[in-house]
C-alpha cells in the first residue's frame, strides 16, 4: 500500500493547476494515509474548494477500485446538509480528485482540542452531535456505512458539520473487515469480538458505537478508553460496571458526577435510533469499532479518562 501514502504534489510544487487551468491548489490542508487535502479556488467563479488527490500510481486493481468505490459512494450519499457535497471527479494519469466543499475552521477534532469549543456548552453539543447523527442516518437509509466516524473527519462550517472521508466506507450490512476505522471509535466486535471471536460484526451498529465514543468527546474532551478490548483496564472497568465512566470522566455540575448521565443517555438513545432504525445499540451489547492498530491496546488511565488526541 505504499504508493498510497504518497501525496500528489508535494509543497514547493504548488501552486498546481488541474481541470484545464480551472482549478487551482495552492494550500495542503492535510495528508492522510491515502492521499492529500489541498484548498483550491476556482479560477472562472472564485468559489473555494477542498480537493482530495488520491495516488493511482503504482496501485493494483484492488486498490484502484478501493478509490472508485470512495468516490460513488461519496457521490451516492451527497446532497444532505451535513455531508460535504462531491461536486465531480477529475481523473489524470497519476491522481483521481474529489472536488468537495471546503470549511475554513478545521475539523471537530481541533475544535474540542484547542478551541475547547463544546465542554459545558450542552445546547451546541446537542445542535452538533444531532446533525452528524443525521448525517448517519442519511448514509445509512441509503446503504452506506462510513466505518471511520472520528472528529477528524467532521469540518466545521460555522455552527454546521459535515461529514466527509468515505475511503473506509461500504455497502455491506454485515462486514469481516476486522480493524477497520479509527483505534478509539473502533467496537469489539470490529475487532473480532470481546469475550468471543466472531466472524462479521454489524456495519450500522459499528458506526453508532463511534457515534457514542464522538458524544463523549463533545461532552468531556475525552476519549472514554484507548481501544474497547479486553487489554483496555478501562473499557474492562466500564464492561464490568456500566456506570464507570461516571467516576472518571470530569463531570461537572453541582449534583455530583451522576448531574449529566440522564441527558447523555437520552441523546445517546437519540442518536442510535436516528441512525440506524430498528439497529439499536444496548450498553449490555455495544459493538464499536477501531483502527488495524492491535499494538495500540493499552491501560487505559482510570483516574482521568484519557486525553483525546490524534493517532496519525
Amino acid at each position: 500500500m505504499s504508493p498510497s501514502t504518497q501525496p500528489c504534489v508535494t509543497a514547493p510544487q504548488l501552486p498546481l493547476y488541474i481541470d484545464n487551468g480551472r482549478l487551482v491548489l495552492h494550500q495542503i490542508l492535510g495528508v492522510g494515509a491515502y492521499g492529500s487535502v489541498y484548498r483550491a479556488t476556482d479560477t472562472q467563479t472564485g468559489q473555494t474548494y477542498a480537493v482530495k488527490s488520491l495516488n493511482k500510481t503504482g496501485l493494483d486493481s484492488r486498490q484502484r477500485a478501493f478509490q472508485i468505490q470512495e468516490a460513488r459512494l461519496h457521490g451516492a450519499v451527497s446532497g444532505h446538509p451535513n455531508i460535504a457535497t462531491l461536486h465531480r471527479v477529475i481523473e489524470e494519469d497519476e491522481c483521481l480528485h474529489m472536488i468537495l466543499d471546503c470549511g475554513s475552521e478545521g475539523d471537530l477534532f481541533y475544535t474540542i482540542t484547542e478551541r475547547e469549543g463544546f465542554i459545558g456548552n450542552s445546547l451546541a453539543i446537542k445542535s452538533i452531535f444531532n446533525q452528524i447523527a443525521r448525517a448517519v442516518m442519511h448514509c445509512h437509509s441509503h446503504g452506506v456505512y462510513h466505518r471511520d466516524l472520528k472528529p477528524e473527519n467532521i469540518i466545521m462550517f460555522g455552527e454546521s458539520v459535515k461529514l466527509v472521508d468515505f475511503g473506509l466506507a461500504t455497502t455491506n450490512e454485515t462486514s469481516s473487515d476486522f480493524g477497520c476505522g479509527s483505534t478509539f471509535y473502533l467496537s469489539p466486535e470490529c475487532q473480532g469480538g470481546y469475550n468471543e471471536q466472531v466472524k462479521s460484526y454489524d456495519s450500522a451498529a459499528n458506526d453508532v458505537w463511534s457515534l457514542g465514543v464522538i458524544l463523549i468527546n463533545l461532552v468531556f474532551g475525552r476519549n472514554p478508553w484507548k481501544q474497547a478490548c479486553l487489554r483496555d483496564d478501562t473499557f474492562a472497568a466500564y464492561v464490568a460496571n456500566n456506570d464507570f465512566l461516571q467516576t472518571i470522566l470530569p463531570i461537572r455540575g453541582g449534583g455530583g458526577p451522576t448531574t449529566v448521565a440522564a441527558p447523555i443517555d437520552a441523546m445517546a438513545a437519540t442518536a442510535a435510533t436516528a441512525a440506524v432504525g430498528d439497529v439499536k445499540v444496548s450498553k449490555a451489547d455495544d459493538k464499536k469499532a477501531t483502527k488495524p492498530d492491535d499494538t495500540l491496546c493499552g491501560n487505559g488511565d482510570k483516574d482521568s479518562g484519557i486525553a483525546l488526541r490524534s493517532l496519525e
